[in-house]
Protein backbone atom coordinates (compact mmCIF):
# COMPACT_ATOMS: atom_id res chain seq x y z
CA UNK A 1 0.00 0.00 0.00
CA UNK A 2 1.34 3.49 -0.64
CA UNK A 3 1.98 5.87 1.54
CA UNK A 4 -0.22 8.86 -0.02
CA UNK A 5 -1.25 11.98 2.34
CA UNK A 6 -4.78 11.84 1.27
CA UNK A 7 -5.94 15.08 3.81
CA UNK A 8 -3.12 16.81 1.86
CA UNK A 9 -5.07 16.40 -1.27
CA UNK A 10 -8.64 17.03 0.09
CA UNK A 11 -7.83 19.97 1.56
CA UNK A 12 -6.05 21.09 -1.64
CA UNK A 13 -9.41 20.52 -3.45
CA UNK A 14 -11.70 20.85 -1.31
CA UNK A 15 -14.02 23.30 -2.89
CA UNK A 16 -13.49 20.90 -6.42
CA UNK A 17 -14.56 18.08 -3.79
CA UNK A 18 -17.79 19.67 -2.73
CA UNK A 19 -18.83 21.04 -6.17
CA UNK A 20 -18.28 17.74 -7.23
CA UNK A 21 -20.63 16.03 -4.89
CA UNK A 22 -23.26 19.02 -4.60
CA UNK A 23 -23.62 17.56 -8.89
CA UNK A 24 -23.63 13.59 -8.08
CA UNK A 25 -26.63 14.65 -5.99
CA UNK A 26 -28.43 16.46 -8.53
CA UNK A 27 -27.42 13.07 -10.70
CA UNK A 28 -28.42 10.76 -8.66
CA UNK A 29 -31.79 12.50 -7.54
CA UNK A 30 -32.94 11.35 -11.02
CA UNK A 31 -31.66 7.78 -11.22
CA UNK A 32 -33.79 5.49 -9.36
CA UNK A 33 -31.27 1.65 -10.36
CA UNK A 34 -28.06 3.65 -10.21
CA UNK A 35 -25.53 3.96 -8.02
CA UNK A 36 -22.49 7.06 -8.09
CA UNK A 37 -19.03 6.44 -6.94
CA UNK A 38 -17.35 9.64 -6.43
CA UNK A 39 -13.54 8.89 -6.67
CA UNK A 40 -10.26 11.06 -6.20
CA UNK A 41 -6.70 10.23 -7.65
CA UNK A 42 -3.31 10.95 -6.39
CA UNK A 43 -3.67 14.23 -8.53
CA UNK A 44 -6.68 15.22 -6.89
CA UNK A 45 -8.56 14.86 -10.25
CA UNK A 46 -12.16 13.72 -9.73
CA UNK A 47 -14.54 10.89 -11.30
CA UNK A 48 -17.91 9.42 -10.75
CA UNK A 49 -17.82 5.05 -11.67
CA UNK A 50 -21.54 4.49 -12.00
CA UNK A 51 -22.69 1.06 -11.48
CA UNK A 52 -26.46 -0.59 -11.00
CA UNK A 53 -27.63 -0.12 -7.76
CA UNK A 54 -27.36 -3.09 -5.24
CA UNK A 55 -24.11 -4.51 -7.19
CA UNK A 56 -20.87 -4.84 -5.56
CA UNK A 57 -18.58 -2.98 -7.99
CA UNK A 58 -15.07 -0.62 -7.10
CA UNK A 59 -13.02 0.78 -9.41
CA UNK A 60 -9.97 -0.99 -9.68
CA UNK A 61 -7.99 2.06 -8.62
CA UNK A 62 -9.46 2.22 -5.71
CA UNK A 63 -9.32 -1.42 -4.98
CA UNK A 64 -5.63 -1.50 -5.19
CA UNK A 65 -5.22 2.12 -3.48
CA UNK A 66 -4.21 4.07 -5.84
CA UNK A 67 -7.72 6.00 -5.90
CA UNK A 68 -9.96 6.77 -2.54
CA UNK A 69 -13.63 6.81 -2.74
CA UNK A 70 -15.25 9.67 -1.31
CA UNK A 71 -19.08 8.98 -1.11
CA UNK A 72 -21.54 7.17 -2.97
CA UNK A 73 -24.44 7.51 -3.82
CA UNK A 74 -27.56 5.51 -3.94
CA UNK A 75 -31.41 5.66 -3.76
CA UNK A 76 -31.08 9.03 -3.32
CA UNK A 77 -34.10 8.79 -5.98
CA UNK A 78 -37.15 10.21 -4.60
CA UNK A 79 -40.92 9.47 -6.03
CA UNK A 80 -41.16 13.26 -5.21
CA UNK A 81 -44.75 12.78 -4.17
CA UNK A 82 -45.45 13.03 -0.24
CA UNK A 83 -48.72 13.62 2.20
CA UNK A 84 -47.94 17.70 1.43
CA UNK A 85 -47.64 17.26 -2.49
CA UNK A 86 -51.61 18.10 -3.20
CA UNK A 87 -51.64 20.90 -1.38
CA UNK A 88 -48.41 22.16 -2.63
CA UNK A 89 -49.58 21.57 -6.74
CA UNK A 90 -52.98 23.34 -5.56
CA UNK A 91 -50.45 26.30 -4.07
CA UNK A 92 -48.82 26.77 -7.66
CA UNK A 93 -52.27 26.50 -9.35
CA UNK A 94 -53.20 29.18 -7.36
CA UNK A 95 -50.85 31.24 -8.30
CA UNK A 96 -51.07 30.52 -11.69
CA UNK A 97 -54.61 31.13 -11.77
CA UNK A 98 -55.67 27.75 -12.56
CA UNK A 99 -57.04 26.64 -9.45
CA UNK A 100 -60.42 27.44 -10.49
CA UNK A 101 -60.42 25.46 -13.76
CA UNK A 102 -58.87 22.51 -11.67
CA UNK A 103 -61.70 22.72 -8.72
CA UNK A 104 -64.36 22.19 -11.80
CA UNK A 105 -62.58 18.97 -13.20
CA UNK A 106 -62.88 17.52 -9.95
CA UNK A 107 -66.87 19.22 -9.45
CA UNK A 108 -67.57 17.43 -12.69
CA UNK A 109 -65.99 13.88 -11.59
CA UNK A 110 -67.69 13.63 -8.50
CA UNK A 111 -70.96 15.31 -9.93
CA UNK A 112 -70.64 11.69 -12.01
CA UNK A 113 -69.96 9.91 -8.55
CA UNK A 114 -66.51 9.74 -8.69
CA UNK A 115 -64.84 9.94 -5.28
CA UNK A 116 -61.58 11.62 -6.01
CA UNK A 117 -58.76 11.28 -2.64
CA UNK A 118 -55.68 12.78 -2.66
CA UNK A 119 -53.86 10.89 -4.74
CA UNK A 120 -56.77 11.20 -7.90
CA UNK A 121 -56.67 14.96 -7.45
CA UNK A 122 -52.48 14.83 -8.25
CA UNK A 123 -53.37 12.44 -10.62
CA UNK A 124 -55.49 15.09 -12.55
CA UNK A 125 -52.90 17.73 -11.90
CA UNK A 126 -50.67 15.96 -13.04
CA UNK A 127 -52.12 15.00 -16.56
CA UNK A 128 -54.17 18.18 -17.09
CA UNK A 129 -51.75 20.42 -15.60
CA UNK A 130 -48.41 18.88 -16.83
CA UNK A 131 -46.36 22.37 -16.53
CA UNK A 132 -47.67 22.83 -12.79
CA UNK A 133 -46.29 19.15 -12.18
CA UNK A 134 -43.34 19.84 -13.33
CA UNK A 135 -42.82 22.90 -11.20
CA UNK A 136 -43.23 21.28 -8.34
CA UNK A 137 -41.11 18.48 -9.37
CA UNK A 138 -38.10 21.21 -10.01
CA UNK A 139 -39.22 23.31 -7.06
CA UNK A 140 -38.74 19.78 -4.67
CA UNK A 141 -35.50 18.94 -6.19
CA UNK A 142 -34.35 22.71 -5.67
CA UNK A 143 -35.72 22.44 -2.21
CA UNK A 144 -33.81 18.29 -2.06
CA UNK A 145 -30.41 20.19 -3.30
CA UNK A 146 -30.85 23.14 -0.87
CA UNK A 147 -30.94 20.50 2.01
CA UNK A 148 -28.21 18.59 0.45
CA UNK A 149 -26.05 22.00 0.59
CA UNK A 150 -26.83 23.01 3.96
CA UNK A 151 -27.01 19.68 6.21
CA UNK A 152 -25.49 16.76 4.44
CA UNK A 153 -22.45 18.21 2.67
CA UNK A 154 -20.59 19.18 5.49
CA UNK A 155 -21.45 16.59 7.52
CA UNK A 156 -20.43 14.39 4.81
CA UNK A 157 -16.98 16.33 4.17
CA UNK A 158 -15.85 15.23 8.13
CA UNK A 159 -16.85 11.96 7.16
CA UNK A 160 -14.16 12.07 4.38
CA UNK A 161 -11.44 13.51 6.56
CA UNK A 162 -12.30 10.96 9.28
CA UNK A 163 -12.49 7.87 6.79
CA UNK A 164 -8.88 8.58 5.86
Amino acid sequence: MKNIDWAEIIDKHEDEIEDKLIETYKEALNNKHMRFNVCMTQDGELYVAEEASGSNFLPIDVWNGNDILLSDFEETYTDFEDENTLDELEGLLKEHNLFEKYQQICDSEEKSGVYLDRIDKTEIIRSTFQSIYDEYIENYKQFLIDEFKVNTLPCLMEDIYKSI
